[in-house]
């Protein structure tokens, strides 16, 4: 998962091979992140719970949690809101990079302050466009 600050990523620091009680603490501290956004896996590993739990769990430590579920589509917190979109239903080539896709629909739409809800969609949107072709090469034309 990564921390993001309005205006700047914060570093990302390494949680490979730490247990979740210390990548739990590490984010509880990183009171700099605005947003952390990530997989589903990521993100019970980091808040040391299940992954239905984690989004609750996250949102206690960050003020804005994505987690993106792949199929099952993407769910958020920001403060007092939750937000969940389903996938989109679009014939799926390859999955190679629909994550990136969606963070570079999602995070130019939330720093430019847009809705929560409406961040997600063109996250949502940018990762259906992805997935309708092999790889992760630009899209051209």
């Amino acid at each position: 998962m990564r921390p993001y600050r309005r205006g700047r990523a914060v570093p990302r620091q390494h949680f490979a091979g730490q247990s979740p009680e210390a990548t739990t603490g590490a984010i509880a501290h990183d009171s700099a992140a605005d947003l952390l956004a990530g997989g589903q896996a990521e993100a019970a590993v980091l808040a040391g719970v299940s992954a239905d739990q984690s989004l609750a769990a996250l949102a206690t430590m960050v003020p804005v949690v994505v987690i993106k579920r792949g199929p099952a589509g993407v769910v958020a917190s920001g403060g007092s809101e939750t937000v969940e979109r389903p996938a989109l239903d679009v014939d799926v080539v390859d999955t190679t990079g629909a994550g990136d896709a969606f963070s570079a629909g999602f995070l130019p739409a939330w720093l430019a302050g847009m809705p929560l809800a409406a961040a997600l969609d063109a996250g949502q949107d940018l990762a259906a466009r992805a997935v309708g072709r092999v790889g992760a090469s630009p899209m051209v034309g």
